[in-house]
């Protein structure tokens, strides 16, 4: 029976992947600290499994760095670790300790367990904070009782997670907590905001006090009780969306409402509204997010706002337009999405690349993108779109292939290959 050139393809792709990991693992044997740290980093982008043994190796090194990377490379392709080879690393430095939180859900469970333990009573908020995360992720229920403990922490961070993890643990959330930490302006926002979103989550009644919240003086804490609400009922959040969005002195947090009420409401016509009065605004933010909120209404104006923003002198408005050329291909924006493949914005031309690929448009000016002299992110795009488009020789598709080229050029030939030649990957394997 004839193989599916779709096995081919994965077979080859695990070869060449393999073959570069081969390469990179050199670095393993250097006696300098930062060459190995570096090839293990490498490794794990890949999530190279054939080098395990060796990354095991490097968690009795001297240097606290090289253990890291070395835990991250063994977390990234999920090699299992027992008591016994972690247990000496609890004596390290706090960075190892955290690390050695987050890739216990590799142990045996008992295991993992035991450890996770010690390291939620460590005296360092980082260790304790990433070792809840863990127990929530694997669920650690005998820790409820120390669970409970840590959530009585001094500090407001560690105990906002170790409320959440709680909950995890089907233990019973302490609300009135939450509330304190959330209304303690003297705390950072950001642990203010983590605690609203674990007791919006985690309470039975929470929509009173997020209005409250929502119509505080506080700009952060009132915009992520707005996107809060965009996951509620349009019925129960809409009193306090429309209030705000007929407030016009405080345009972030009408911008903020307007996403929420796209989101829970049927009705977008009060947010078009007031999105499309923003479209001009001076604040290139409130101009973009009034965009994107106008994007999503399906406004019959919709190819028009494109096509003004595509003719913008500002590059991150033109930016966030390309990509609905796709969406709305009428002659004016892919005229103009050419030539700006043609003239080579900068900023957009990855996007603009994307587009031309999706549309399945041929551009004479993209195979210039191939060229070294751009950044690997630019080339790779140019090579799948000339291979969406069949504008490139299967020939020179096999020439990067079986090139010195960065990985992910090579692979995007190999895919291009596929597309435009798929009998070329036998020829190419057996070469």
């Amino acid at each position: 029976m004839k193989e599916s050139p779709r096995k081919t393809l994965n077979r080859l792709k695990r070869n060449i992947i393999e073959l570069e990991a081969q390469k990179i693992s050199e670095g393993l044997e250097s006696s300098n600290d930062v060459i190995v740290v570096a090839t293990l980093n490498e490794l794990k982008r890949l999530k190279d499994p054939f080098h395990m043994h060796k990354g095991m190796v490097f968690l009795s090194s001297s240097s606290d760095d090289v253990i890291i990377a070395a835990l991250k490379y063994l977390n990234a392709v999920e090699h299992p670790l027992s008591l016994e080879e972690i247990t000496p690393l609890l004596k390290r430095g706090m960075k190892i300790r955290r690390e050695v939180a987050k890739i216990a859900r590799l142990m045996e469970y008992s295991q993992a367990c035991e450890i996770l333990k010690k390291l939620i009573k460590d005296h360092l908020a980082e260790v304790k904070i990433a070792a809840m995360r863990t127990i929530s992720e694997i669920g650690c229920e005998k820790l409820l009782k120390d669970v409970e403990e840590v959530a009585n922490d001094v500090n407001p961070k560690v105990s906002v997670v170790a409320i959440g993890t709680l909950a995890e643990l089907g233990g019973d959330v302490e609300g009135k907590l939450l509330t304190e930490i959330v209304s303690n302006a003297s705390l950072p926002d950001k642990i203010r905001i983590e605690a609203l979103k674990v007791y919006v989550k985690n309470s039975i009644g929470p929509l009173k006090f997020l209005k409250e919240i929502a119509t505080s003086s506080h700009p952060a804490l009132s915009s992520k009780a707005l996107e809060l609400m965009g996951e509620m009922k349009c019925d129960e959040v809409w009193d306090t969306l429309e209030n705000v969005l007929s407030d016009s002195k405080n345009i972030p947090l009408r911008i903020c409402a307007a996403l929420s009420a796209l989101k829970s409401c049927k009705d977008k016509t009060e947010v078009e509204d007031v999105a499309i009065g923003y479209l001009t605004h001076p604040s290139l933010k409130v101009k973009i997010s009034a965009f994107k909120i106008v994007m999503k209404t399906e406004n019959i104006r919709a190819v028009e706002f494109v096509n003004d923003f595509l003719k913008s002198e500002n590059s991150e408005l033109i930016k966030v337009a390309v990509p609905f050329v796709y969406k709305y291909p009428d002659e004016d924006n892919v005229q103009m999405l050419k030539k700006m493949v043609e003239e080579g914005n900068e900023k957009a031309i990855i996007s603009a690349l994307k587009v031309l690929k999706k549309l399945k448009l041929r551009n004479e000016s993209a195979s210039k993108y191939l060229d070294r002299n751009y950044p690997i992110n630019v080339r790779t795009q140019a090579l799948r779109t000339l291979a969406a488009v069949n504008d490139i020789f299967d020939e020179d598709l096999k020439g990067i292939v079986t090139s010195s080229e960065p990985l992910e050029f090579r692979i995007a030939a190999l895919d291009g290959l596929a597309t435009i030649a798929p009998e070329k990957l036998l020829e190419l394997e057996e070469s």
